[in-house]
């Protein structure tokens, strides 16, 4: 349960570093190896390229998974305007607004196979278990279920870039980006809560039919189930962005700092309760929950520069030969509070006459600073080859390590009581165990990228572009955790009766948290393709990943279903 916990923490520091993927289909469709306008236009130090007015949108999702006219995926929508007619003079602006609004079914496993989303599912069994050519007995199952997983979230990022001389300009950037995450399963794996198990309730009843066989005892036993689980991960950022860029002729050199304001919470809150009815057993409940939360606040900051020497100059700026370097460190501090809580209550009627009642409690605290350094690097080439042809390539590294450092607490509470009657009990077994101490978590990772990609146009008025590129990525993670007790408690155990014994006993204790050390190494590599069609100088039409991966036919219905769109306007 505690290397559980441990895990969320991690995640949830992770996700608070995480990058905006707001991209053209020109980016996409090339493996991150070529920019389209919408890279210039967020970039505070490139939106000086751009010339005129654009209009940006995204008339699909900008995922690969979703599919347009197939009712799949995920609501997205992309606008986007940029600027050279702000009311300053030599001042270019860029707004960009991003809103996803997503709901994915997941599997439901039931009596009859698999199903995704909500169910709702009935079914009736008779059988004739003597054999008397009589229906002696009676099934029946009611399940009802859920297991979604919604996503919701807008973005809103204010770009500015001010020219003071034809050599120097200063740019400002300023991003509100929220994201909400939930789903209605499981996440933790408990005695009776599995991890992926959905919400909702079953009810199962077997009973015995005298009236269809009047030789067959009455007898009937109903388990009921009821489910609710849920998990929510919402993230805040608030981003700021300054930018010094010194123009020559043929290169520039730009100077960014980046400072996030970072909040994120992660909750979850699963809860089960078993009953069983049954005219030979006695009565038999369980209820379990399950509460997590964990909390990060904080900032991180960040210092990147870049050289890039212009080496093949066009008109088209999308079409110039450039050589880009750039290196960058950031720094980051994180308030992080975690709370952990697992509690089961078990009534078992196990004779007519007696009744045990067993509760179980467990609980976790944390509470931790968080120290993290980081590192980046990368090269990037655009070499036209003539002017129909373009490669890209890229190399790009960048490591982190954190150090959370902070204290740790654990208690865990069991009681027993055994019944005569419903309401008095006779005897009673009391135990309890608690643990604090301080803990190191420390955790490193990085990340080498390598994109390749070619854009190529093609017929006598150069208005067809064809795109396609791949990118190898290698990402490596380690982490570490290190507890160090300063108290452990003898575990205590104590058994009291009504006639008045009274008997305490203490047994060796040992931690119940486990030092862990952790190695990941993963490979990728991911393809992509695309099209452009420029009708004319001010509409450009894009598509990508368009044709259906799991069918050899190129073109086939799917093709319609797999399509994605992007138009974009310039003035």
């Amino acid at each position: 349960m505690k290397r559980y916990t441990i895990a969320l923490i991690l995640l949830l520091i992770i996700g608070a570093l995480f990058a905006q993927d707001i991209n053209s289909f020109r980016n996409l469709g090339s493996a991150g190896a070529l920019d389209g306008e919408l890279e210039y236009a967020f970039n505070p130090a490139d939106l000086n390229y751009l010339s005129g007015v654009h209009l940006f949108s995204g008339l699909s999702n900008l995922y690969a998974k979703d599919k347009l006219f197939d009712n799949s995926g995920e609501n997205y929508l992309l606008l986007g305007v940029s600027t050279d007619r702000a009311f300053i003079r030599n001042l270019k602006a860029a707004l960009l607004f991003k809103y996803v609004d997503s709901e994915t079914p997941m599997p439901i496993s039931y009596y009859n196979g698999t199903a995704f989303g909500n169910l709702e599912y009935r079914v009736d069994q008779y059988y004739d278990s003597n054999n008397n050519g009589l229906y002696d007995r009676h099934n029946s199952l009611y399940q009802k279920y859920r297991n979604v997983e919604t996503e919701n979230g807008s973005d809103l990022f204010l770009v500015l870039s001010k020219a003071f001389s034809p050599s120097f300009l200063m740019g400002y950037k300023l991003g509100l980006i929220q994201t909400q995450e939930s789903g209605s399963a499981a996440t933790y794996s408990g005695s009776n809560i599995t991890e992926g198990d959905a919400s909702g309730e079953s009810i199962a009843i077997i009973e015995n039919q005298p009236e269809m066989d009047p030789s067959v005892p009455p007898y009937k036993r109903e388990t009921k189930e009821n489910a609710q689980y849920s998990n929510e991960f919402t993230q805040r950022k608030i981003q700021n962005q300054i930018v010094l860029n010194k123009t020559g002729d043929k290169w520039n050199l730009a100077a960014y700092y980046t400072l996030n304001l970072l909040q994120d919470e992660r909750l979850i809150n699963d809860k089960l309760n078993l009953s069983r009815k049954d005219d030979s057993v006695p009565q038999y409940d369980d209820t379990e929950e399950y509460f997590n939360q964990n909390k990060s606040n904080g900032i991180d900051n960040k210092l990147y520069a870049r050289v890039k020497r212009e080496f093949i100059q066009n008109v088209d700026f999308q079409k110039t030969g450039f050589l880009a370097l750039g290196i960058g460190v950031k720094h980051s501090l994180l308030k992080i509070d975690a709370k952990e809580k697992t509690f089961e209550k078990v009534i078992d009627y196990n004779t007519a006459v007696e009744r045990i009642q067993e509760t179980n409690t467990d609980e976790y605290n944390y509470t931790a600073d968080s120290n993290g350094l980081g590192f980046n690097a990368d090269i990037k080439l655009n070499y036209p080859l003539n002017n129909s042809t373009i490669i890209g390539l890229g190399a790009f590294f960048e490591a982190d390590k954190s150090t959370q450092k902070g204290d740790y607490s654990t208690t865990i509470d069991y009681k027993e009581y055994y019944y005569h009657t419903e309401d008095d009990w006779n005897s009673a077994v009391l135990g309890t165990f608690k643990e604090l101490g301080d803990i190191q978590i420390e955790q490193s990772s990085s990340k080498f990228t390598v994109p390749v990609g070619l854009e190529y146009w093609f017929t006598n008025n150069m208005k067809w572009a064809l795109r396609c590129g791949s990118r190898f990525t290698r990402t490596m993670s380690i982490e570490k955790t290190i507890y160090a007790p300063t108290l452990i408690e003898p575990a205590r155990m104590e058994q009291i009766d009504t006639d008045g014994s009274h008997y305490v006993s203490y047994t060796t204790s040992e931690s119940v948290m486990e030092n862990t050390s952790r190695r990941d190494i993963v490979n990728e590599t991911e393809l992509s393709y695309g099209l452009c069609f420029k009708a004319n100088k001010n509409l450009k039409i894009e598509l990508i990943n368009m044709f259906e991966n799991t069918s050899s036919d190129i073109w086939n219905a799917n093709f319609i279903k797999n399509l994605k769109l992007s138009f974009s306007l310039v003035f």
